[in-house]
């Protein structure tokens, strides 16, 4: 693998990691920077004394597109984590 093989990629949200996997997946050498101490972004949990909270999106509209970005990387989903269908998904 040469130098012009390896990809850099800046920001480890749900964008970066995407691509980054999509990359791999095709035998890319990736390199991820975050400025934060963790991945995920927005998608993340912070917690303060005994409480957790979570930072990012509360609601999943496209569940297809995460199970495709898994099967290119020669995973499944579910066996990672349990998505839950709720009726109604949102109430205002």
């Amino acid at each position: 693998m040469s130098a012009a093989d390896t990809i850099h990629i800046v920001g480890g949200g749900f964008g970066g990691l995407s691509a980054a996997i999509s990359l791999a997946a095709h035998d890319y050498h990736v390199i991820l920077y975050d400025k934060q101490d963790r991945l995920g972004g927005k998608a993340n949990t912070r917690t303060i004394g005994a409480f957790r909270f979570d930072t990012g999106p509360s609601l999943l509209t496209l569940p297809y597109v995460f199970e495709t970005l898994f099967a290119q990387a020669g995973r499944r989903l579910e066996d990672y984590i349990d998505l839950v269908p709720l009726s109604p998904i949102t109430h205002y």
